[in-house]
């Protein structure tokens, strides 16, 4: 619970008190930039965790587990205050079901991940399978659930891709291992693509435009 909503919770309050006198900005403004600077980065956090999982690394207090899955939780509760306050922004209001949302988002996401992490864990045992290209396959459809779910029940897609993980690791661990492996190779040019996509988001001008307040 403290890894999942304090951080991102002081992070988004620190903003609406700091902004507005820093930045000149409203208290809205302010408020989406605190759900902006309160995500973290599963793309950086992900790979560093399991590495340190392999390696043994605080692994006997579950220390990477817990960040794993507190960062991931973290990503769903800001992602939800994002868009409440850019609706409010826009000229809407405040979702307090989108608030409570987020619980069942994160059970429901975490439920789906582990089950099919032990249906996978049963299928790797009795049947040979490319065990990358499907579990490459079954991760895109998890996204795409959550896409397709929206409106209807809250899902976090990408708890249920970590859940998926996870339970492979706890049932079927030379599987895990195989494909933590396989999966580390592709990251190497992934997370180049990935950083620099990113990158070429940001407007370097608008960004000088901000001037030294901003630094």
């Amino acid at each position: 619970m403290l890894l999942c909503f304090v951080p991102a919770s002081f992070e988004v309050l620190g903003m609406v008190l700091l902004a507005p006198r820093l930045l000149g900005v409203d208290v809205l403004d302010a408020a989406i930039m605190g759900a902006v600077v309160g995500a973290v980065s599963p793309a950086v956090i992900v790979p560093r965790m399991l590495r340190l999982m392999e390696e043994g690394y605080g692994a006997d207090k579950g220390i990477p587990q817990m960040i794993l899955a507190g960062a991931s939780v973290d990503d769903v509760f800001v992602i939800v205050l994002f868009t409440s306050f850019t609706g409010m922004a826009q000229g809407g209001s405040f979702s307090p079901a989108a608030l409570a949302g987020v619980p069942v988002s994160i059970v429901l996401g975490g439920a789906a991940g582990l089950g099919l992490g032990y249906v996978l864990a049963k299928c790797f045992t009795r049947f040979h399978l490319r065990d990358s290209a499907k579990v490459v396959v079954l991760a895109f459809l998890l996204v795409a659930l959550e896409d397709a779910a929206e409106g209807v029940v809250p899902f976090s897609g990408l708890l249920a891709v970590l859940g998926t993980g996870l339970g492979l690791r706890r049932w079927r661990r030379p599987a895990a291992e195989r494909l933590t492996a396989k999966f580390g190779k592709l990251w190497v040019a992934a997370e180049v693509m990935l950083f620099v996509l990113v990158g070429a988001e940001v407007d370097i001008g608008y960004a000088a435009a901000a001037g030294l307040a901003a630094v």
